[in-house]
């Protein structure tokens, strides 16, 4: 199995990193180092392919530089490989890169900020989660790996997940180690609509331990947190829903709260 960790040799990225490689070891996957090498200064007549080409080929030798590094630190338990893309897009360069690695599942960092401002910070591990086929982890700072615990899963009964997004859900949960927590918050649904969903997460995680608790509060953003503190979740899972561009800027989408506030890793299923 292989993990894709995005680089930008920040101190941020580097906590996503060593919770990969602590990942890495405890379940013999693989890592694949990605650099997005995009030109981010003012267009110059004439002379902006060759600045592209210069940062591109920059990045090629700080990364060949980094990979090794890492190789050195980890020794020979984690098989280690790495690419640069050149596309100006960061969050599709990952997605791409993603899929043509074959890799399992995206670790990546980003910062949280409360507030209006909230919605711009950690845009590209945002819209990688929201956009991807692949299962994103994102760490926010200063987080470390925790061996074993449980995650919870925060159920939406009008965004219910596919039995593509279930399978990813085991196998990331399988790499993990860990049990699952169901919370349904303020659930409008029918009792069998709710039964069936439990079933099929069930079915999908067959042998890992799933427990399920119901909430009455209406709001889901502290109904989960509050959840997460009483119980010490290692790790959310949300399926995100999408939303309008005026929602996220004005903070309504729960996704973008929850990243923003979150102390744990946050996986995001496609």
């Amino acid at each position: 199995m292989k993990i894709l960790v995005p680089t930008d040799f920040s101190d941020l990225s580097n906590v996503a990193l060593n919770y990969a490689v602590s990942l890495a070891k405890q379940s013999g996957a693989s890592i694949h180092l990605h650099y997005n090498a995009k030109y981010e200064g003012p267009p110059r007549a004439g002379l902006f392919i060759d600045l592209a080409e210069k940062v591109a080929q920059n990045a090629s030798v700080d990364l060949n530089r980094f990979a090794k590094d890492l190789r050195e630190k980890v020794g020979h338990s984690i098989d280690i490989s790495w690419e640069v893309t050149s596309l100006p897009d960061h969050s599709r360069a990952i997605i791409h890169t993603a899929e043509s690695s074959g890799s399992s599942v995206i670790i990546m960092g980003s910062k949280g900020k409360s507030g209006v401002q909230g919605a711009f910070v950690g845009q590209v591990a945002y819209q990688t989660l929201i956009t991807t086929t692949t299962p994103v982890i994102v760490v926010p700072p200063q987080c470390e790996f925790k061996k074993e615990g449980n995650a919870l899963m925060a159920v939406d009964v009008d965004n219910t997940p596919e039995t593509s997004s279930l399978n990813a859900l085991h196998r990331v949960l399988q790499l993990l180690k860990f049990d699952l927590d169901l919370l349904f918050a303020d659930v409008k649904g029918d009792n069998d609509t709710i039964y069936q969903i439990r079933k099929d997460i069930e079915t999908a995680c067959s042998d890992v331990k799933v427990d399920a608790y119901f909430e009455e509060e209406s709001n889901v953003v502290n109904a989960i947190e509050n959840f997460l503190d009483s119980h010490q979740s290692r790790m959310l899972v949300l399926r995100p829903g999408i939303h309008s561009f005026f929602d996220n800027i004005m903070g309504k989408s729960v996704t973008k709260k929850l990243l923003s506030h979150s102390h744990i890793p946050v996986l995001g299923l496609p």
